[in-house]
Formats: C-alpha cells, sequence, structure tokens
C-alpha cells in the first residue's frame, strides 16, 4: 500500500457515535479506536461517560479502573460514577462535581469512593469534557488515581506537627496549673485558718469562693483547649470566627510564649466568618506564633491582627493565589531581625530551616501553608530585614458575624423533695453531688457503681423508689450509665433518666 492509500490514523478525539440510534453497544464496538485504545493500555485508572445518555452512564473504563475498583467490566457499563460513593463521601466535592458537569467545565479534586469489597480509598480525580469539530459535547473523559498512602501519610505527618507544636505548650501550661491548684488551695486554707480561729465572716468567704471558683473555670477552660487541641480525627470545616479563635489561642499560648513576648491584638469586631477546620487554624497560629517568639530572643511584640479584606480583579497581583472576591485575615507580625530577601521566598517550603539542627523540623510555615490552600485562601509572608516578619492568612468569607444575644441572667434553682439515685464509682464527686442536691430539698441516694445501685434499690419500698437516675456515664465494673438506666427501668419503669460523663 503506498503512502497515498494509508487510512487515516485518528487523532485524540473519540469517535463521534449517534448514541440515540447505536446505544452503548455500538460505542463497545469502538474500543479498538486508537482513542479507546490508548487509555485502555495506560496505567492510570480512566473512564469516558456519555452525557446524551440518559443518566450520563459509563460507556468506558479502563483495565487500571477495573483493578483499582474491584468491580468487572460489565458491572460498570452503563452506570452512573454514583456508584462509587458511600457513607463517608463528602457532599459537598459531590455537588462540586455536579456543578462542573453541567456547566460542561473542568474540575480537579479529590474524593473518597469505596471499592466492590466496600473498602474506601482517596480518588484523586480529574474530569474534562470532550467536545467534537462541531464544538459539541460527546462526551466526559475522567482520570483517576489512588492517593490513598498519600493522604494517610499527609494526615500522620499533620499529627506529628500537631504534637511538635502541643510540645511547645507542656512546659507553660504545667506552670499555668500549678498556679491555679495554688490559688484554690491556699483561698481553701485561709478559710479553714479563720474558720479555727473564730474570724470567719461571710464576705471574705465569698470572696475566696469567687476566686477559687475563677480558678476552676480557667483549668476547666484549659483543658477543654488541650483536648481539643491534640485531637487525631479529622474534623469537618465550620463556620469560625477568627477573632474568638484568635483570643483564645493567645491565651493558651501565653506561657509558651514567655514573658519577653507581648502580645498585643488588634481585632476587627466586624469580622466576617469563614468556614474552616478550627483545630487546624489553632495548630496554625501556634506554630506562627512560636516562630514569632524565637525570631525575637530579647524580647519584642507580637501582633495579632483581624481584618476583613475585598479582593477585586484588580488586586490579584497583590493577593497572589486568591480569587475576587470577600476574605477574612489573620496576621502575625513580630519585632524581630526579619529574614533575609534572598531565602524569604523559601520559608515555606517544607523543611526549609533557618534554627539549629535539633530545634524545628522546618515543617511548620508549610504546614501553615498547606492548611491555607486546602481551606480555600492562602498564606502570605512579609519581612523586612531590622523591623520584623508578618505572615498573614487569607480565607473566604462564608457569611457576616451576626451579634450575639445578650445573655439571660441565671434562673434561681428552685429545688424539689423528690428522691434522686446519684450513682458515681468516684466517692468524692458523688458526695458533692449530695451536698449540692440535698442542699436543694432533694432525698438522694447514693452508689458507687451500678451493681451497688440496683441493689441499694432493690432493698426500697415502692413508696421509697428513686424518682431520677442520675449516673456517670463511664464506670468500672461492668456496667456503665446506659447498662444501668437499662436495667433500672426494667424495675422502676417511671424512672427519669440523666446521664453525665
Amino acid at each position: 500500500m503506498s503512502q497515498a492509500e494509508k487510512p487515516p490514523i485518528r487523532n485524540s478525539t473519540p469517535p463521534e457515535i449517534d448514541v440515540e440510534v447505536a446505544g452503548i453497544d455500538s460505542i463497545l464496538d469502538h474500543r479498538n479506536d486508537i482513542f479507546f485504545a490508548a487509555i485502555e493500555t495506560t496505567r492510570m485508572p480512566m473512564l469516558v461517560t456519555d452525557p446524551r445518555l440518559p443518566d450520563n452512564p459509563i460507556v468506558f473504563v479502563n483495565r487500571a479502573f477495573l483493578s483499582m475498583s474491584g468491580y468487572a467490566h460489565d458491572e460498570i457499563i452503563g452506570q452512573n460514577c454514583r456508584f462509587l460513593q458511600g457513607s463517608e463521601t463528602s457532599k459537598t466535592t459531590v455537588a462540586a462535581i455536579r456543578d462542573a458537569i453541567r456547566e460542561r467545565k473542568e474540575i480537579s479534586t479529590e474524593i473518597l469512593n469505596y471499592r466492590k469489597d466496600g473498602s474506601a480509598f482517596w480518588n484523586a480525580l480529574y474530569i474534562s469534557p470532550v467536545y467534537n469539530q462541531n464544538k459539541q459535547l460527546v462526551y466526559f473523559f475522567a482520570s483517576q488515581l489512588d492517593v490513598s498512602r498519600r493522604r494517610d501519610a499527609e494526615e500522620a505527618l499533620g499529627q506529628s506537627q500537631k504534637m511538635e507544636a502541643l510540645g511547645q505548650l507542656t512546659g507553660g501550661i504545667s506552670h499555668d496549673f500549678n498556679n491555679l491548684l495554688q490559688v484554690m488551695s491556699g483561698h481553701l486554707d485561709i478559710m479553714r485558718a479563720r474558720f479555727d480561729l473564730g474570724k470567719f465572716d461571710e464576705s471574705s468567704a465569698r470572696r475566696s469562693m469567687d476566686n477559687i471558683r475563677n480558678a476552676i473555670a480557667k483549668a476547666s477552660t484549659l483543658t477543654q483547649q488541650l483536648l481539643a487541641f491534640s485531637r487525631k480525627q479529622r474534623l469537618e470545616g465550620r463556620s469560625v470566627n477568627l477573632n474568638a479563635i484568635a483570643e483564645g489561642m493567645v491565651e493558651l499560648a501565653a506561657s509558651a510564649l514567655g514573658d519577653k513576648a507581648r502580645v498585643r491584638l488588634e481585632l476587627d469586631r466586624d469580622l466576617g466568618t469563614c468556614q474552616l477546620d478550627p483545630t487546624q487554624l489553632e495548630v496554625a497560629l501556634l506554630n506562627i506564633l512560636v516562630n514569632a517568639r524565637d525570631a525575637m530572643p530579647d524580647g519584642g511584640t507580637i501582633t495579632v491582627e483581624t481584618e476583613n479584606v475585598e479582593v477585586d480583579a484588580d488586586d490579584l497581583t497583590a493577593y497572589a493565589g486568591l480569587t475576587p472576591g470577600h476574605y477574612v485575615s489573620i496576621s502575625i507580625t513580630d519585632t524581630g531581625g526579619g529574614i533575609p530577601p534572598e531565602i524569604v521566598g523559601r520559608v515555606m517550603d517544607p523543611f526549609f530551616t533557618t534554627k539549629e539542627e535539633g530545634k524545628g523540623t522546618g515543617l511548620g510555615l508549610s504546614m501553615v501553608y498547606g492548611f491555607a490552600k486546602q481551606s480555600g485562601g492562602t498564606a502570605r509572608i512579609y519581612s523586612e530585614e531590622g523591623v520584623g516578619t508578618t505572615v498573614r492568612l487569607y480565607f473566604r468569607v462564608s457569611r457576616h458575624l451576626h451579634r450575639a444575644p445578650e445573655l439571660v441572667g441565671r434562673r434561681r434553682e428552685r429545688g424539689g423533695t423528690e428522691t434522686i439515685l446519684v450513682v458515681d464509682d468516684r466517692i468524692e464527686v458523688a458526695e458533692l453531688s449530695r451536698e449540692m442536691l440535698e442542699g436543694l430539698g432533694y432525698n438522694v441516694i447514693v452508689a458507687n457503681g451500678g451493681r451497688e445501685a440496683l441493689e441499694l434499690v432493690q432493698q426500697l419500698d415502692d413508696t421509697a423508689k428513686p424518682d431520677l437516675l442520675f449516673s456517670d456515664l463511664i464506670m468500672p465494673g461492668g456496667m456503665n450509665g446506659f447498662a444501668l438506666a437499662r436495667e433500672l427501668r426494667t424495675r422502676v419503669p417511671s424512672i427519669k433518666v440523666l446521664l453525665t460523663t
């Protein structure tokens, strides 16, 4: 056959088929076409859907996709891609994919999908519309990649970075707890001494009790912040006000920053809210705060500032990485020596650090940048030698902050005369509950475990049965609060139940 007689070879455009007449079977007959042959042999999982058919079904998959998903060819052809979704697949991501398909746009995203055996995997998905020579949409092409190992590694790295940041806090926090314990024990000693000397008066006792309660509140807040900060589970993004996060984080990090660093807050009280993971934001802010402290070995001022930012098309050069819209920003500025111009562009690179060996991993600011990008924003760093450094995070506004309603005054406790069964394995907690409830007029029965509670109730007359079970949820001995409540209701059907932990 001469050169002129050779049949034409199709280019990368897939064959156009009259699907209304031919249907899927005709598409399968074109698997020998160079377009389909090319994606059949590649190692990357790929598929093709046809939006001209009802429900945009899959009309072609390659062997790599079958291997990744665990499905057979005949189980996939004719199905919509939603069969890969499961209980933990992000509805937000699914909605974004649907919007892109409806608007005939390309989309690149990562989505949690499920194999035939039920196991989950993270799928790096790229979808693109395919048009024929007449500019008519004929297919959607999707390339995919199992990135579960990378996601697991990122999560492990993030947790490691969080623990490294948490380590920056522990020394100062233990000092805070000791101070709070000294306040509580000191005021108790004062009250006891005055009582023994016969000099006990109500006003001084109230002052001491108020101081003790304030110390307890601070210790409780500190504990809750630490628990939230150190938890490992993945958190869904939620509506967050940067002012509240900044105030709480500065208070939490105060001891770690030391006495030489003075923190100043400049917060925009009309700040909009944004959608992100508050715990990851706290980790990011702590990393920046610790870097700011380390940049000022002789002390200085750290300024934490929030503000609303409007980005329009003319500002995109100044706000690289952002698209036009409304944003909120939080910045942390130190008065340290600044960063030399030749390296300021590298400080957010992974493993880049100017600290001595063993003093840092070089992951702090790169994690900050990664978090900001994953949250739909960006991170920028500005520095001038001899003046200081500013790290600023930008997040897209989700809605404007509404002022919180005024708090209603605390209602006076009414008390009662009913019988309450208090169950707690910690004797001191159970006795405290008894004292408080008896002070309100209730009759109180105390048990220090589920079995003991059932035995006590069994010995009571019907007229003396408890009206309410007030029990700890988690107790040793094989019977927790749930099990106790279920068993007790078979014996006292009318009993009310309050489980706490």
